[in-house]
């Protein structure tokens, strides 16, 4: 049960984040009644250059941080925070990093994307060594971290039947991945009652969180897209994620 916490939070954070400067989206994580962990996304937009890519872009900083509150501490504490640097205008991956600490379990990555060259510089932290193993992975020319894509379908024109498919890379891996639009419904949310898409992240012909269960996520059917609740679904019940606070959204909360 707690790794399944664990991968809900983690995921939760990955894959939805705002599009607006100094955007601010806040979580509750619960299972069933009991709520167990947050999850907070940061926007902003920078100029942006490193070693790899020397010419300053206009790029969208994204910074998410989920932790478990104090009392589950006691169980499984959780600390990590994830940082996705991509260009504003397309969302293609430009910087990545992850800062893991999740019980007993500590881990530093960091992802430079060259994509003149279709190369990922993924580093991966040895605890053991005590530096970073560097490697390098082959990636297409229009690659996405997961933040970064999920910022590009927030920015489309999106319908129920829609298929979205885009190359994501993260933690040593690329693959094709597809984004399904699978219907509209009404929910009663910190903006009042509001349609929603019901939108599942899949690998191409499967589910990528196949593990720890098929993931939806409740975004509003306007031109903000804010995700607004993501459920999983596991043998033994269901992970739930309900935005609880918002800051320069674009939509005014309900009663103001």
């Amino acid at each position: 049960m707690k790794r399944f916490i664990i991968g809900i939070v983690l995921l939760f954070v990955s894959i939805c984040f705002g599009v607006q400067d100094n955007e601010k989206l806040t979580f509750n994580i619960r299972y069933g009644l009991v709520s167990a962990a947050s999850a907070e996304l940061s926007t902003s937009f920078i100029e942006y250059s490193d070693s790899v890519n020397v010419d300053s872009v206009r790029a969208l900083k994204v910074v998410s941080i989920a932790k478990t509150y104090k009392f589950f501490d006691v169980f499984f504490k959780v600390r990590d925070k994830i940082t996705s640097i991509s260009e504003l205008e397309s969302g293609k991956a430009l910087y990545y990093s992850k800062k893991l600490r999740e019980g007993g379990y500590k881990q530093k990555r960091v992802h430079y994307y060259d994509r003149d060259n279709k190369n990922c510089i993924y580093m991966k932290w040895s605890r053991k060594k005590k530096k970073y193993r560097t490697y390098n992975i082959a990636i297409p020319d229009s690659t996405y971290d997961f933040l970064g894509a999920f910022y590009s379908i927030r920015q489309q024109e999106l319908v129920v039947g829609d298929s979205v498919k885009m190359y994501m890379s993260g933690d040593g891996v690329t693959f094709l991945a597809q984004i399904v639009v699978h219907r509209a419904e009404t929910l009663d949310t910190i903006f009042g009652k509001k349609e929603c898409l019901v939108i599942e992240p899949q690998l191409v012909g499967e589910t990528i969180f196949k593990n720890s269960g098929r993931i939806f996520i409740w975004i509003t059917n306007d031109e903000y897209k804010i995700p607004v609740k993501m459920e999983s679904e596991v043998k033994f019940g269901s992970f739930i994620a309900d935005l609880t606070k918002a800051e320069n959204v674009g939509l005014s909360l309900k009663g103001k």
